[in-house]
This record gives structure tokens, sequence and C-alpha cells, in this order.
């Protein structure tokens, strides 16, 4: 039996779908501003004295990482990708990932957030998306912390008194 072109037409709907279902999300959670971060090299760091899990209010945010917390972003080196008050959701227990935004704390106490260039045995190599900033080199024995920024979040979903 032969086909007809108007089912010909409509052939390829009937085929499987060529779509993967996303990943998952976490359960929304609350998750604790614990300090401020000076985006550029001579990042400061504003440690808020909290007990785990409190901080300086919180950001609704669907994260599958129990420690996950926020750090409120100060300074224009990563605009227009996180702009000055903008805060982050690090997750400490995720991969950290070439190419993606990561929070570095030295052990000399800087705080920054950049984007991981590349890495090499000995040394970590990041960048600023603002141009006027220049690219960073850090040796692997100078660094106390390296985390994994899950996300930007808006001033707006802050919530100070959840």
């Amino acid at each position: 039996m032969k086909q007809s072109t108007k089912n010909k037409k409509y052939s390829n709907l009937f085929q499987e779908p060529n779509a993967e279902d996303a990943p998952k999300l976490g359960r929304y959670q609350l998750i604790p501003v614990v300090g401020t971060a000076q985006l550029g090299d001579n990042g400061l760091w504003c440690d808020l004295d909290y007990p785990v899990g409190y901080g300086d209010g919180f950001i609704k945010y669907p994260s599958k990482d129990p420690q996950a917390y926020a750090i409120r972003c100060v300074g224009d080196s990563m605009k227009p990708r996180i702009r000055n008050g903008e805060f982050v959701i690090v997750e400490p227990n995720s991969e950290v990932v070439i190419g993606n935004e990561v929070l570095v704390k030295s052990i000399d106490g800087r705080v920054m957030v950049k984007s991981l260039l590349f890495s090499s045995d000995d040394r970590i190599y990041l960048q600023s998306i603002n141009d006027i900033y220049p690219s960073i080199t850090l040796e692997l024995k100078d660094i106390d912390v390296i985390h994994s920024i899950a996300a930007i979040a808006k001033s707006i979903l802050w919530d100070k008194n959840p």
C-alpha cells in the first residue's frame, strides 16, 4: 500500500522524540547569606558571625547541597554577569568545573568570585568578566577554599526575615 503525500509530510511527528528529561532540581530551601565578598583581586571577606544554618537573611533556591550558602557580592569586576549587590549561591559539595564561576578564598584572607579559566598541577587561573580587571594566577598551596557557584540571585530574592 502506497503512503499518501499528505501522510509523508507529517510522518516526522510520530518519530521518537529527540529531547531528554531535564535534571531534577533540588527542593527549595532557605540558603543563609553568610557574608559579603568584594569581587576584585584584593577582595575582602566580611564573615558574619552566625551559627551554622543562619545568616544575614536567606535566598530561597532549589539546591541539592545541604551545606549551600549565599554571599552578597560587592564591586564590578564580574559585571555584567554578576552586578554589585547581587548574591551568589555557593555549593561547596558540587564539582568545580573549568569555565564556571567559583568562590576562592586564599590563605591570606582574600576572597574572590571569578570565572575559573583553567588549572595546572600547581596553579589556577581566574578571570574577571569586566575586561578592565586583569586575570589572576594563584598557586594551589595559597588557596584555602575553592567552591562552585551554582547560581546568581538578584537582590530582590533576598529575604532578611523569612
